[in-house]
């Protein structure tokens, strides 16, 4: 059975990437959709700025962010402000050529 990459099993704790988190997640690795402030915050590794705009079940699963990019987001993708918008950048010209654009 394929472990859920969402999913973050600690000890006795368990942490889940809330469903629309996940959504902007898959999005912005597929198609460079902008993700959203707190997402962003995630992905540029900006813990007080993701912290300052995480709601209650984002803050209480933090850590599955952290496995998630660790062990799944493309290197490439995430780590500091000017990497995300290098892989947006990326992703819609990818689009664009697909398209023939």
């Amino acid at each position: 059975m394929e472990r859920n990459k969402f999913v973050f099993e600690y000890g006795s704790r368990t942490y889940v990437i809330p469903g629309g988190c996940r959504s902007g997640l898959e999005l912005y690795i597929s198609d460079g959709l902008y993700p959203g402030r707190f997402l962003s915050y995630i992905l540029e590794n900006n813990l007080v700025g993701a912290c300052n705009a995480a709601d209650v079940e984002n803050m209480a699963n933090l850590p599955a962010y952290a496995n998630y990019l660790y062990n799944h987001m493309p290197s490439n993708a995430w780590g500091s402000p000017k990497i995300v918008r290098d892989w947006i950048e990326m992703r819609i010209a990818e689009k664009g050529d697909q398209n023939g654009t």
